[in-house]
């Protein structure tokens, strides 16, 4: 018989083994939740970002499907199987992916971010620049969304604009290479 409490434990030890780095404990903690509970879709989904940091992007895949039909409202799920997706090259099921995970969090500005890197990456600059124009609305503080916006930016002939973001960037880190290059790259 299943234990809650034991499976709930694993899948939470997991997870939090995952958030320190240690990659191989959580993949055991989470495998050992998933075999006492098939049905426990979180742990599905932290096994799938388990097995994406250690490079296994086809497993993981494969997890995030199991735990996108256990739980079709499991938004985090369906971000991290489009960033495995796209890390794969499929850009077009990648971007299918944070659409169904924006429906669900439509004021999440990592999946707004998210999206608009797999829109950059497809070269649809302008649905890019949107979406991430979003993401740093919602979120202000995170200084290589800024970057990326201000590269694209810059991409579309509009220094002014990348300018205000590569600074706003600086302002929150000072040393990020990316940054100062872009920044550099602009001019005066």
């Amino acid at each position: 018989r299943m234990n809650p409490r034991l499976v709930h434990a694993l899948g939470h030890n997991g997870a939090l083994l995952l958030r320190q780095g240690q990659v191989d404990g959580a993949v055991e903690n989470l495998k050992k939740a998933i075999q006492l509970n098939p049905g426990y879709s979180e742990a599905h989904s932290n096994l799938g970002a388990a097995l994406a940091a250690k490079g296994n992007l086809a497993e993981a895949v494969l997890q995030y499907q199991e735990a996108v039909r256990l739980d079709a409202a499991n938004a985090d799920a369906l971000v991290n199987w489009g960033i495995a997706l796209a890390s794969q090259g499929d850009l077009a099921a990648a971007q299918e992916k944070m659409e169904a995970a924006l429906r669900l969090k439509p004021d999440s500005a990592e999946v707004h971010n998210n999206l608009g890197a797999v829109l950059a990456r497809s070269g649809k600059v302008a649905e890019a620049i949107e979406q991430l124009r979003i993401a740093v609305r919602l979120n202000p503080n995170q200084p290589d969304w800024l970057v990326n916006l201000a590269t694209l930016l810059n991409q579309q002939a509009n220094p002014a604009e990348a300018r205000q973001y590569v600074e706003q960037a600086l302002q929150l880190a000072p040393d990020n290479p990316r940054a100062v290059a872009l920044l550099s790259g602009l001019g005066k």
